[in-house]
């Protein structure tokens, strides 16, 4: 059955996540899966990439989780947007785990400019540690990115990561895609 937005986000929200984590963005709502991520202002859609691997995708650009613009002022041509945090990940008792995740910039949308980025991060001891990012350009297909997570530092109850980017927050501009996000065990 489909749910209503309403109904959705009203599903009992898990503490912490086992592994597998897997999200391809295939549901029928612009909004993240609350199971697996945290509150976001991305954009779930079927219509911004190009030939994602999976049926939806999340959208991140230079837009609050309204649809409105950020700042029209704002004081530099790339600030900081959209951030796509995940709920807590046990990840206790492994030894190694992999992250895989497709990215894509511009789709059919706005081509990210070479000083917006998108960035993916490990919380390290209430720290979060850049472990990915990667600088705007337009791209045509999805680029799949691998990391093996084998540090103690990580494999804890209490994982988390976190997608952000960088754009023009001024309106509906620099558009990244991400699809097929995993994390699990070897």
């Amino acid at each position: 059955p489909i749910l209503s937005n309403k109904e959705f986000f009203s599903c009992s929200k898990k503490n912490v996540v086992s592994l597998p984590f897997i999200d391809d963005f295939s549901y029928d709502f612009t909004s993240v899966d609350p199971e697996l991520w945290q509150q976001s202002s991305v954009f779930v859609n079927r219509n911004y990439p190009i030939n994602p691997p999976t049926l939806g995708v999340a959208t991140f650009d230079g837009m609050n989780e309204k649809g409105l613009a950020r700042d029209f002022f704002p004081p530099s041509s790339s600030e900081p947007s959209d951030t796509l945090l995940s709920q807590v990940i046990d990840l206790s008792g492994q030894t190694s785990v992999y992250f895989m995740f497709y990215f894509q910039g511009k789709g059919i949308g706005d081509t990210p400019q070479i000083q917006d980025k998108l960035i993916l991060e490990f919380l390290k001891d209430s720290v979060w540690v850049q472990k990915f990012v990667v600088n705007g350009q337009a791209m045509q297909e999805f680029k799949k990115e691998v990391i093996i997570i084998d540090s103690a530092h990580y494999l804890t109850n209490n994982f988390q990561f976190r997608f952000r980017n960088y754009a023009t927050v001024s309106g509906n501009f620099d558009h990244w895609h991400i699809d097929y996000v995993k994390l699990d065990a070897f």
